[in-house]
């Protein structure tokens, strides 16, 4: 009876232990902060070469979160890191000695571990509360940030904020945490609980989908090309209503089964995109919908 009671009491401190580990990687997360993160050798999701808008979206101290410290391409020989960045994906490159290709040309860099994930908006209330600082900890130039600045709380680091100012000049810096009593949370504001769907949520889904279906189309045309086969790539065509977005593969059941892994990587992606967001995604055979709903 004894052995019983202690068997059954380790298995539920390991299922608390578990949880605790579950939920502690839900709500933190290490990032990577590069000054200046084009320089960096980047690839996109589907291990591409970033084309010039998409290096823009890259801003200088961008938090790059770590989902993935070493992980190997499709060629079984180069080595990446996998990060993610307002939900797109990315694969950060490594030379042979396992370092990050162009890391020092890239300026400033270093890495915080185990930051817990925010996400939540405010509006600086007050002038001259909240002293905004490129580095951590805080030296160098600073400066103080207008009252009326909107701006997102990315992580908690220590006694510090990493936060977003949103606005024509979007920019990234870091903030004390006592400067919360200079600003106001936006409490309808999580990054988005309108049931409606934003057109940037959107445009940017769409976007992302959009360059799925031009690897399909590049990969397809190189196949015709070295085989001499005439077959029409597979691509998603979407249909968009106020609250929902609605995404159908054209090529049939068989397309989609064949894009198995590329659409998990999709699906995965326009997750990231819909983060603190009233909205989840449903998959169905050839068919992805985003609509209101918790994730």
């Amino acid at each position: 009876m004894l052995k019983s009671f202690i068997r059954v009491g380790r298995v539920g401190a390991a299922i608390v232990l578990s949880a605790s580990a579950f939920l502690h990687a839900a709500t933190h997360a290490d990032y990577l902060i590069v000054e200046n993160p084009a320089a960096l050798s980047v690839l996109d999701a589907y291990e591409q070469t970033l084309d010039a808008t998409a290096r823009k979206r890259l801003l200088p101290f961008s938090p790059l979160r770590i989902v993935k410290r070493r992980a190997v391409l499709g060629d079984r020989i180069t080595e990446a890191m996998i990060c993610e960045y307002r939900g797109d994906t990315y694969y950060l490159l490594r030379d042979e000695a396992g370092k990050l290709i162009g890391l020092e040309q890239g300026g400033y860099h270093k890495e915080f571990k185990g930051a817990r994930v925010l996400g939540d908006t405010v509006r600086i209330e007050r002038e001259k509360t909240v002293l905004l600082s490129r580095r951590y900890p805080q030296s160098g130039d600073r400066e103080y940030v207008p009252a009326g600045t909107i701006a997102i709380k990315i992580f908690a680091y220590g006694t510090s904020y990493y936060i977003r100012l949103l606005g024509r000049e979007s920019r990234y810096g870091w903030c004390s945490k006592a400067s919360s009593h200079g600003w106001k949370r936006l409490e309808n504001n999580r990054e988005e609980h309108s049931i409606a769907l934003s057109a940037e949520l959107a445009d940017r889904i769409v976007g992302r989908v959009r360059a799925a279906n031009e690897s399909y189309a590049a990969f397809f045309a190189h196949f015709n090309e070295v085989t001499g086969a005439n077959r029409e790539p597979p691509r998603w065509k979407h249909e968009r209503k106020e609250s929902e977005l609605r995404f159908d593969i054209i090529g049939g059941i068989e397309s989609g089964r064949r894009l198995e892994h590329s659409t998990n990587v999709l699906i995965g992606d326009i997750r990231n995109l819909l983060l603190g967001k009233s909205f989840t995604i449903e998959r169905r055979e050839t068919t992805l919908i985003i609509k209101p709903g918790n994730q």
